[in-house]
């Protein structure tokens, strides 16, 4: 053993760099295999782990905030339903509104659910969801949906047709789970101006349909926009207030959906549509299609060419509108607002004419010179 210990050192001497390396791999392998094996994942106030799989699911204090506030939202809505004259429940003079709506819904007899869809509202998930539920969703549709030869609409539409005995529709909404998406009036319609009438490329129906019409009505020989084929922000909304024409992305919710003769369970709002839409598919057991759906990226989210319509774009398109155009519109959409409980109050300080000032820490509206 002693004439052999030196040689043993002197090997393991030279072997050292050899284990080193050796080390140094094996540590990297085991590294690159536990960020491999572990699950990624993002907002992580809505996760919790599963047994068998990460998920994104609310924690029951959540749940039950979010049912009071679905309680809260419904209550409101009806009552103001009640003190809300060109809304009376239970009117029959309201049935051909009503008819008119039942046969747009989306009905899933399977999960006893019913969505009435709302353009520029959180549809485009939604329309996918039910294409997805439907089986509709095939590779081949979502070529197609990317080359822009199919809309998600016409796809979810193939599976959920418009009724055509909208009397039946009507007897099974009793038995229904029946949601909406609502959105601020306000920011919806600027978004539906930006997407459809803003920009005349690639939007050549709706200029052909409203924009020229706009124009032509609004600019009266304003020279300003002489050169400007598409209807400005501004003339949009004296054309709203002026004739009430309505296309579906900027009809009034009531007029849409009828909230007040149907009585809707679940409102959700798109300012908080995340944790929403989450809570109402685990309601429906709808989960498992609404990560479908959240996982692929092969449909674009937004359609909007322009981009979404995002709060900070509120102040440059609504700086431009004079106050008293704008409260004009309010009264044309005064009903949504109270229904779905939101205030034009922040819009109405972004109006030329409006300055804001505080007293006693509260922001007062004073009107401008």
């Amino acid at each position: 053993m002693l004439t052999l210990r030196p040689y043993m050192t002197a090997v393991a001497g030279r072997r050292t760099p050899q284990i080193w390396f050796l080390s140094f791999i094996s540590l990297l392998c085991v590294s690159v295999m536990s960020v491999l094996l572990v699950p990624c994942y993002t907002n992580s106030n809505l996760l919790q782990q599963d047994s068998n799989y990460m998920t994104p699911i609310l924690t029951e204090t959540q749940m039950e905030n979010i049912q009071h506030e679905m309680k809260r939202r419904q209550l409101t809505m009806m009552g103001q339903c009640h003190n809300t004259s060109s809304s009376k429940v239970n009117s029959i003079h309201q049935m051909p509104k009503i008819l008119k709506v039942a046969k747009k819904l989306f009905v899933e007899k399977e999960h006893k659910l019913v969505w009435c869809p709302i353009y520029k509202a959180g549809s485009t998930t939604w329309m996918e969801i039910f294409a997805t539920i439907g089986g509709v969703m095939t590779p081949n549709n979502r070529m197609r949906l990317s080359k822009g030869l199919i809309q998600i609409n016409q796809l979810a539409r193939m599976v959920y047709p418009k009724a055509k005995d909208t009397k039946a529709t009507l007897k099974l909404l009793p038995e229904t789970t029946r949601f909406i998406i609502v959105r601020h009036p306000f920011e919806r319609i600027l978004s539906a101006y930006r997407d459809k009438l803003e920009h005349r490329k690639d939007r050549e129906f709706y200029y052909r349909r409203y924009g020229r019409h706009i124009v032509r009505l609004q600019r009266d020989g304003n020279a300003t926009f002489a050169d400007r084929a598409e209807p400005t922000f501004m003339e949009f909304l004296q054309y709203l207030v002026k004739t009430k024409n309505f296309d579906e992305h900027w009809s009034p919710f009531t007029v849409e959906c009828a909230p007040c003769e149907l009585n809707y369970q679940f409102i959700l709002k798109m300012e908080s549509l995340e944790k929403e839409q989450l809570f109402l598919a685990i309601k429906t057991n709808l989960l498992d299609f609404l990560l479908t759906v959240n996982s692929t990226d092969q449909l674009l989210q937004n359609t909007n060419p322009n981009g979404r319509t995002e709060q900070k774009y509120a102040q440059q398109y609504y700086g431009q509108v004079p106050k008293q155009l704008l409260q004009k519109v309010y009264v044309v959409y005064e009903d949504d607002f109270r229904l779905f409980d939101y205030s034009p109050n922040e819009y109405f300080s972004f109006a030329k004419g409006y300055r804001v000032q505080s007293v006693h820490g509260s922001l007062t509206m004073i009107n401008g010179r």
